[in-house]
């Protein structure tokens, strides 16, 4: 299985080759929205520093990291 992004400028094309693409019985269409993306990477930065916070973390090349809340 592959999966592949595709950026369309032209909103009028757009309509033409997704109903194109929905014709075709093996290729399974969802638009993403930036509000998805974007919630995503807010969880993933969430995460991270919650990990952070409790330790949960490993040194890269000697470098420590630390946290402070300025």
């Amino acid at each position: 299985m592959g999966q592949y992004i595709i950026d369309i400028q032209n909103r009028e094309k757009e309509s033409v080759l997704i109903e194109f693409l929905k014709q075709i019985d093996f290729i399974k269409i969802w638009k993403k929205s930036k509000i998805d993306e974007m919630d995503l990477i807010s969880k993933d930065i969430f995460e991270t520093v919650k990990d952070l916070r409790n330790d949960n973390t490993t040194t890269w090349k000697n470098k420590t990291v630390s946290l402070s809340n300025d």
